[in-house]
């Protein structure tokens, strides 16, 4: 018996987001590209690092889904100290 998969390869269009020196009260945020570009859908996820929870300054627009084959999905990050 054999088998063959594909994996998908996964493409963010920034390494590292900066949201520089924001005062408490105000907000900003930055888009974020997310690349599919395998010729198989992939299933992702975006998740908060797991921590105290007790920090929510920092949300998105997205949490899971499934990006098909040569697509992009884009999510955007709000920081509001």
């Amino acid at each position: 018996m054999s088998a063959m998969s594909k994996f998908p390869f996964i493409v963010l269009n920034k390494d590292e987001i900066d949201f520089e020196s924001l005062l408490v009260g105000k907000t900003m945020s930055h888009r974020v590209t997310v690349k599919n570009s395998s010729l198989v859908q992939t299933n992702i996820k975006v998740e908060k690092i797991k921590d105290d929870e007790k920090d929510s300054s920092f949300s998105t627009n997205f949490t899971e889904g499934v990006l098909p084959p040569h697509s992009e999905a884009f999510i955007t990050i709000e920081y509001k100290p």
